[in-house]
């Protein structure tokens, strides 16, 4: 049996990213159905009848050869022109985002879902929103993330109720920034 990938679903074929040269979209054939749809649509509608691809199982043993089939027939299309084919006749399907794709997507921005906060020592500082949404209670980011050691004293004040002890401070430890063995080689 071929080996599945690390973003391969070992159970199921094809299902890795797909697209070349360099991976574009995720196709996720999960039936018999499916895997016809993306033959014919690919050009290539014997494979559903070619023992080596006719049940998932099979498929799943010939896991390279027909990754290699389907990769070589989307090379002869963008992108665009593929997601639109293989989602007009239901096989499962999506374009594989950067991350400056997934940050300028339209959903991302109409969901709010980067905000800019101003930091201390950086000035203003993009960063994630709140994922979730609700509908009676506003949720935002407040504040930028702390420098290191920010805010040692308040919560070292107000530790356990007790309050800090005598004029005692804890310094931030930061030898895991000059150190690049880690903590393991002290």
């Amino acid at each position: 049996m071929a080996a599945a990938s690390a973003t391969a679903i070992p159970a199921s074929c094809p299902t890795r990213p797909t697209g070349p040269p360099t991976p574009w979209s995720r196709i996720g054939i999960g039936n018999e159905r499916q895997f016809a749809r993306i033959a014919e649509v690919l050009g290539h509608p014997e494979w559903a009848q070619d023992a080596r691809f006719t049940s998932n199982r099979a498929r799943v043993e010939n896991r390279d050869l027909i990754d290699g089939l389907i990769n070589e027939a989307l090379s002869h299309d963008g992108a665009d022109a593929w997601l639109d084919k293989l989602k007009a006749v239901g096989v499962p399907c999506g374009r594989i985002n950067s991350v400056a794709d997934a940050l300028d997507d339209p959903h991302t921005v109409a969901r709010d879902m980067i905000e800019t906060v101003e930091h201390s020592t950086i000035g203003a500082l993009k960063m994630l929103g709140i994922p979730f949404k609700f509908s009676d209670t506003a949720c935002s980011v407040r504040r930028a993330p702390p420098t290191l050691g920010q805010h040692s004293d308040e919560i070292l004040d107000g530790r356990a109720g007790t309050g800090r002890q005598g004029d005692r401070r804890v310094a931030p430890d930061e030898s895991h920034l000059r150190d690049s063995a880690g903590p393991a080689a002290r």
